[in-house]
């Protein structure tokens, strides 16, 4: 019968090489173990493995020629073995724990000491009752009971300092290190050999994060950016990773779940099963159906001032579809961003996955806090504008569309702005896939101030022979643009809405200015005049994103360039024209709402 070889090994005695992280918050590590083997059977016990290891997960590859595994087993039933848990730190634990029970021991007894010195009676029968031997004997003991105190009080500062020491320790560190490995390798003849041990855990986890960075030039804002492409990562596995190679995957891994292609069902044809409808509650006003813009062809009506105020804006913010799933185009060539600069980071594509060996070693501990890890920095050239909406607000926020001509797919997540390194705002980032386009905010411009003023007039018509009598009320808007800068703003966008009219309750919208705009369709521009230092401007539809937007929800938006100390100032008109019985409202929501 052939001798087995017992041999004895802790995890956290041998390197770390590499850790690979996924999007399941699912980590696969591997270890390299250097062993010396016997000839025949040998069997490894390697301990202090996470609890949290995939039972079914641990391998043993690398092994020579003169060696094989005979058979692999993972469990973690240490975790249920009587004493201190099983953690990296149980050692540096259990040595506070008995420092502190020592100095409580101590400190009790002072307090017992501080007892018997307070017990009168002891003491008067200790003095034997003369006078002379009492004096001194109460010096002795009030000199005993100040020395008793303050030893008191030094035990209690030290059993302070050492339980915050025990907490900081076992803060520091999350998790236990149950899991065991053994595994029976079989050895030709003795040999040193050495294998890599590679096994999945649970608890690890990584999301992206951003910080955009902008520049200025003499209150100009430049269009180069860069951006800092981070990962927060956090383990609380039970094994610090010190001095490993890091890569974050963006796949999840299957290893967790069963994985199988997709089986059809049969189908057939059916007449539909009707559904009962559901009565719905009838509004006390109709609500306003989409239809298209009328020229007005008529004059302007007599004047009835009547302010009427909000209205309905359009989003500026767009961003990249999320629904896109994050995989790897293998059929087409990735054009590389020559701006792209350190800290370097390996990416590698497979038709699952990306993946991003980060440089360099790094260390991780097992604590549970988000630790900032860089990809990559990549720069871009943003085109900017500036965009202000002054229905809701008359600030000019600072615009950069930016392409995203790195070899990188930027994932979802949060994004800081800095400006000349200084925090502007926080936003967030969608699936940004290679080549294409995302915005973002870099700020306010207060040297572009923009006014808003509305003022609005109804004339009723007199009643007549089988018509019913109407009214129609006059609203105009007028937007004032001031460049105070030094420099011209070639881009300024201004977007607006127009109310739509309602078929229903005889409510129609005639648009009068802009001059054009209700001729053309979406995607087409129109010239028009308009006032102050600049002469002439562009009008046109919103562009319709994600369906929403454009001629069919009245929103339209002013392009003006405006030069350095010049003015700009355009002008919408539009007229609403409604029975006069009906008291119309522009809907802006369940919640706002504009009364006439």
């Amino acid at each position: 019968m052939s001798t087995v070889h017992k041999i004895s090994l802790s995890a956290a005695d041998y390197p770390l090489r590499t850790v690979t992280i996924f999007q399941s918050s699912t980590a696969e590590l591997t270890r390299e173990i250097t062993v010396d083997l016997k000839s025949g059977r040998n069997v490894l016990e390697i301990t202090g493995i996470s609890s949290r290891v995939d039972k079914e997960s641990p391998r043993i590859h690398g092994l020579g020629a003169d060696t094989r595994v005979f058979d692999i087993s993972c469990d973690t039933n240490l975790a249920s073995a009587p004493g201190p848990r099983n953690r990296q730190d149980a050692q540096a634990v259990k040595e506070l724990t008995s420092k502190i029970s020592a100095v409580e021991l101590e400190r009790e007894l002072c307090q017992n000491e501080e007892v018997m010195l307070d017990d009168a009676t002891i003491i008067q029968s200790l003095a034997n009752g003369k006078p002379t031997e009492l004096n001194e004997f109460m010096d002795s003991v009030l000199r005993r009971k100040r020395a008793t105190m303050q030893a008191f009080r030094d035990y209690s500062e030290q059993i302070t300092a050492l339980k915050k020491e025990l907490w900081l320790l076992t803060d520091a560190n999350k998790g236990e290190i149950s899991g065991r490995v053994i595994a029976t390798i079989i050895s030709k003849r003795e040999c040193k050999v050495a294998f890599q041990l590679t096994y999945l855990v649970t608890g690890a986890s990584w999301t992206p994060y951003y910080d955009l960075h902008a520049t200025t030039s003499e209150g100009r804002p430049s269009s180069m950016v860069s951006l800092l492409y981070c990962a927060n990562i956090t383990q609380n596995t039970g094994e610090d990773w010190t001095d490993t190679v890091l890569t974050l995957s963006t796949a999840n891994s299957q290893a967790l779940r069963t994985l199988s292609v997709p089986v059809l069902d049969p189908l057939k044809v059916s007449p539909e099963v009707p559904v009962p409808p559901q009565q719905a509650p009838v509004p006390a006003i109709p609500t306003p159906s989409p239809m298209h813009l009328q020229p007005d062809l008529s004059g302007p009506a007599p004047v009835y001032p009547q302010i009427l105020r909000s209205g309905r804006t359009r989003q500026t913010a767009r961003r990249a579809n999320t629904t896109a799933i994050v995989q790897a185009d293998t059929d087409e060539s990735v054009e590389k961003d020559d701006g792209t600069s350190a800290p370097p980071t390996t990416v590698d594509r497979s038709p699952l996955s990306l993946s991003y060996r980060v440089e360099g070693l790094v260390i991780l501990p097992s604590d549970g806090v988000a630790h900032k890890v860089s990809i990559a920095m990549l720069d871009f050239t943003a085109d900017l504008r500036y965009v202000c909406v002054p229905r809701k607000n008359t600030s000019a926020f600072i615009e950069a569309m930016i392409k995203n001509t790195s070899e990188y797919e930027l994932l979802p997540g949060p994004v800081r702005v800095f400006m000349d390194d200084g925090f502007v705002t926080k936003t967030s980032l969608d699936l940004i896939s290679v080549n294409e386009s995302f915005d973002c905010v870099l700020g306010i411009d207060t040297a572009l101030r923009v006014t808003y003023s509305q003022k609005s007039h109804t004339e009723h018509e007199p009643a007549r022979s089988f018509a019913e009598p109407t009214k129609t009320t006059t609203r105009t808007i007028t937007v004032t643009a001031t460049n105070g800068h030094t420099f011209d703003i070639p881009k300024l966008l201004i977007p607006d809405v127009i109310p739509l009219g309602n078929e229903d309750a005889n409510i129609k919208v005639m648009l009068r200015k802009p001059d054009g705009l209700a001729q053309i369709k979406d995607g087409e521009e129109i010239t028009v005049s308009s006032m102050g230092d600049v002469k002439e401007v562009k009008a046109r539809w919103s562009k319709v994103d994600n369906g929403k937007g454009g001629e069919k929800d009245g929103m339209y938006e002013w392009v003006c360039a405006v030069p350095a100390g010049k003015k700009v100032s355009v002008e919408a008109e539009w007229a609403i024209k409604a029975p006069s019985n009906v008291k119309w409202e522009e809907s802006v929501n369940k919640d706002t709402a504009q009364k006439n």
